[in-house]
């Protein structure tokens, strides 16, 4: 798949017919990658994003809080300010996509428990 990937990128160079094409790539796992992958006149330009910190995840909770209301206002996540302190806490090497995934996971988890379930709560989130 490697070899395959690099050649045709490799051959983006050598189209006549294409003015510009930019190919952006992301991971998460840098370290992984092929070093092949990360020479020189592949990806020339490597931007760092880091992982939130306590403010960052502290407004992705209470902006994906606001946006998961029932019809009746309620919201569906009853997390107390502990709770979500606990969570931010808990979550320092996470990435939003983390923390997205960690949300919807104990949502899941409430619905295991209870098919019938309205709200999600602190113990619902698995977290070591």
């Amino acid at each position: 798949l490697v070899t395959t990937f690099l050649v045709e990128m490799d051959g983006l160079k050598s189209k006549k017919d294409l003015e510009t094409v930019i190919v952006l790539g992301t991971t998460n796992k840098k370290h992984l990658m092929d070093p092949a992958i990360l020479r020189p006149g592949r990806f020339d330009l490597h931007v760092n994003v880091p992982l939130p910190g306590n403010m960052e995840r502290f407004q992705f909770i209470e902006t994906f809080m606001k946006r998961t209301v029932d019809e009746n206002g309620n919201n569906r996540y009853k997390l107390s300010e502990n709770d979500i302190s606990y969570l931010i806490e808990k979550t320092t090497d996470a990435s939003f996509a983390d923390l997205d995934s960690l949300f919807k996971e104990a949502a899941m988890d409430a619905l295991r428990e209870d098919i019938n379930s309205t709200c999600v709560t602190i113990r619902n989130f698995k977290i070591n």
